[in-house]
C-alpha cells in the first residue's frame, strides 16, 4: 500500500503546530523515526495501534518506527497527511544539494528581512560572490505560498482567476435576488386582499413587512441548506480531486460563517423591495378593484430585467471564451508537435536494459523515433525524481 512519505527535520512538528494524538515526539529526534497523520494510521494499521510498528519503504526497503500520530491537516495544507521520517543528519555540509526546502517560524513581529540578512552572511563566507552560480534565497510567507509565481510546487493558484470567480459567483447571485424580487411583486396581486384586509383589521404595517421579510428569509435559508447538501455529496463522491480545497464541513467554519451571512442577507435584499411595496397599496385601489405597478415601479422592474438579460449573455460570452483559452492552453504548443508523442518512465531495473529496450522499440514498424531525457523535458521544470 502506498501513502505519502516525506524526509524531514527532528523540529518540524513544532514549526506546523502539529496536534499529537498518540505516541510521544521525544523519540522522533532520532533519526529513521517517523510520525503518520490519523488518515495514514487508519490506512494501515485499521484499529490497531501504531506506535513501535515498523514500516518500509517501497524504493529501498528503509525500516520506520512509528512512533507517533499526529491530528489529520486540512487537505489543502501545505504540509500533506502522510509519514514523515527523520531525516537525520543528511546532506548537512553538501552545500550543492538544493532539493530541500527550509521552512523558518519567526518571533512575532520579525522580518523576513533579517533572516535574509544572516543567509547572505552565511552565503558570504562560503561562495564566491562574483561567480554566476552565487546562490539566492527568496522567503515566502506560507499563507501566500500559493499566489506565488515559481513556488517550486505543483500546487499554484492565480489572485486574478480567484478574483474573477468571486465576480462570476456575486453576478450569478444578484440575478438569483432579481429573480426572487420580480417573482415575489408577481405575487402581490394574488395577496393584495389579505394585506390590505389585516391593514384594515388594525395589524400594523411594520409587522406585515417583518413577516414578508422573515418568510423570504426562510425560503433562502431552506434554498441554503440544500445547497449545503449538495456540496457534501460531492465531498464524500469521488470527484473531489478536482478541488483542491478539503470541503468537510469541520474544516471550514471561517467559510460557514460567511456563508450563512451571505444566506441572510440575500434572503434580507430579496425580500425587503417586495414587502415594502406590496403594502404601500391603499384600499381604496383593492375596492375598485384595479391594481397596476406605479410609473416607477415598472421602471425598476425592466432594469432587473436588463441587468439580468446583461449578466446572463455576459456570462455566456465568459463561459466561451474561458473554454477557448482552456483549449488553446492544453493543445497548442507552438513550434512543437505533440501529436502521436508517447510518455513512459523507466525505473532502476530497466535503465540497467537501456540499449536493449532501444532496440526492441525501434523494430516495431509503429514507432518511428525514440528518445530519452532524464526529467520531464516538458513540464514546469527537470529534475524527475
Amino acid at each position: 500500500m502506498e501513502v505519502p512519505y516525506f524526509e524531514v527535520s527532528g523540529s518540524i512538528p513544532e514549526i506546523f503546530a502539529l496536534d499529537i494524538v498518540s505516541g510521544d515526539l521525544k523519540n522522533f529526534n532520532t533519526a529513521g523515526k517517523a510520525i503518520i497523520s490519523q488518515t495514514t494510521a487508519k490506512r494501515l494499521f485499521k484499529d490497531i495501534s501504531p506506535i513501535g510498528s515498523v514500516i518500509k519503504t517501497l524504493e529501498d526497503q528503509t525500516s520506520i518506527e512509528i512512533v507517533a500520530v499526529y491530528k489529520d491537516l486540512p487537505r489543502n495544507s501545505s504540509l500533506k497527511n502522510g509519514v514523515l521520517k527523520n531525516i537525520g543528519p543528511v546532506d548537512h555540509d553538501a552545500w550543492g544539494t538544493w532539493d530541500y526546502f527550509g521552512y523558518f517560524l519567526l518571533k512575532p513581529h520579525a522580518g523576513a528581512e533579517e533572516v535574509g540578512n544572516l543567509f547572505a552572511e552565511l552565503y558570504a563566507e562560503r561562495f564566491d560572490k562574483d561567480n554566476p552560480a552565487y546562490p539566492s534565497v527568496r522567503f515566502t510567507n506560507l499563507h501566500k505560498r500559493y499566489f506565488v509565481k515559481n513556488n517550486a510546487t505543483n500546487n499554484q493558484g492565480n489572485w486574478f482567476t480567484v478574483i474573477s470567480l468571486f465576480g462570476i459567483s456575486f453576478l450569478i447571485l444578484c440575478v438569483a435576488v432579481i429573480n426572487f424580487i420580480n417573482f415575489s411583486i408577481s405575487l402581490i396581486p394574488l395577496r393584495i386582499r389579505q394585506l390590505n384586509l389585516r391593514k384594515i383589521l388594525g395589524e400594523q404595517r411594520a409587522v406585515l413587512i417583518a413577516q414578508q421579510i422573515a418568510g423570504t428569509m426562510f425560503i433562502a435559508i431552506i434554498a441554503g441548506l440544500i445547497a449545503l447538501l449538495i456540496v457534501y455529496g460531492f465531498s464524500v463522491s469521488g470527484y473531489t480531486y478536482l478541488v483542491d480545497a478539503d470541503l468537510s464541513w469541520n474544516q471550514n467554519w471561517e467559510v460557514m460563517k460567511y456563508f450563512i451571512l451571505t444566506v441572510l442577507l440575500t434572503g434580507f435584499v430579496s425580500g425587503v423591495y417586495p414587502a415594502f411595496y406590496g403594502t404601500s397599496i391603499p384600499p381604496v385601489l383593492i375596492l375598485k378593484g384595479s391594481f397596476s405597478l406605479s410609473s416607477s415601479g415598472k421602471k425598476l422592474r425592466t432594469a432587473m430585467i436588463g441587468f439580468q438579460y446583461c449578466v446572463s449573455i455576459m456570462l455566456i460570452i465568459l463561459a466561451f471564451s474561458i473554454r477557448s483559452q482552456y483549449d488553446y492552453v492544453t493543445n497548442n504548443y507552438e513550434h512543437i508537435d505533440l501529436n502521436n508523442v508517447v510518455v513512459g518512465t523507466l525505473d532502476q531495473e530497466m535503465l540497467k536494459k537501456y540499449d536493449l529496450i532501444q532496440s526492441s522499440l525501434a523494430a516495431d514498424p509503429n514507432i518511428m523515433d525514440i528518445t530519452f531525457s532524464h526529467g520531464k523535458i516538458i513540464a514546469n521544470g527537470g529534475m524527475g525524481w
